[in-house]
């Protein structure tokens, strides 16, 4: 009968430590907290108006004179031609950067052949992104608030073998424990207390 008994003492032991092992356990000490940033990207519009430039340098080109027959017809029409080029207000919008980082713009405004002034616009286009870090404090000891766990007990008593099964519940440091022997129907009963380590913020090192 006492090997029998044995057997099922032997169990139960493997069956809860199987048990508590593939559960894990959950009072390391350790606190991991999580601060993430959100990071806004500045995508509106900057305009930059850039003022008329001056010429440092002039090229007149050829001074050599070349005769031809004078036809005061093709003079005048070649002059209207030149006169109405010339007082055209000419506008270039060009685009220098055009992708999902930025979009960079260059508006030209040309008039009597000089260069007047010039917009540049520049828009973000950098995604939002966050920053997320990480840290982890070690040493935290932190009691967990209701506890319930489950064992049996091995004894041995002068050749005799025997084996408990207890209850033992747990709240904020304090440790109630509930043990019964069915071998001869004996109950007992016990109140634990936490007296190391102490529980302490876990902001305290």
């Amino acid at each position: 009968m006492k090997g029998y008994w044995l057997l099922i003492a032997l169990g139960i032991g493997l069956l809860l430590g199987w048990f508590i092992f593939r559960q894990g356990g959950s009072g390391s000490g350790t606190t991991v907290t999580y601060d993430t940033l959100k990071v806004y990207s500045d995508t509106g519009k900057h305009i930059v108006n850039i003022p008329k430039p001056y010429p440092v340098y002039q090229d007149t080109g050829s001074i050599e004179y070349i005769e031809y027959d004078i036809d005061s017809a093709k003079i005048f029409q070649a002059y209207v031609s030149l006169h109405k080029q010339l007082y055209t207000r000419n506008i270039f919008d060009r685009i220098l950067k055009d992708d999902t980082a930025a979009l960079i713009t260059l508006c030209d405004t040309v008039f009597a052949n000089m260069l007047m002034g010039a917009n540049l616009t520049y828009q973000n286009r950098t995604p939002v992104f966050y920053i997320t870090k990480t840290v982890t404090i070690a040493g935290a000891s932190t009691p967990l608030s209701h506890q319930l766990s489950i064992g049996a007990d091995l004894n041995y008593n002068k050749g005799n073998l025997g084996y408990d099964i207890g209850l033992i519940y747990q709240n904020k440091g304090v440790a109630y424990r509930y043990a019964y022997n069915p071998l001869v129907g004996e109950h007992s009963f016990g109140v634990y207390a936490r007296l190391w380590p102490r529980s302490r913020s876990p902001a305290v090192k």
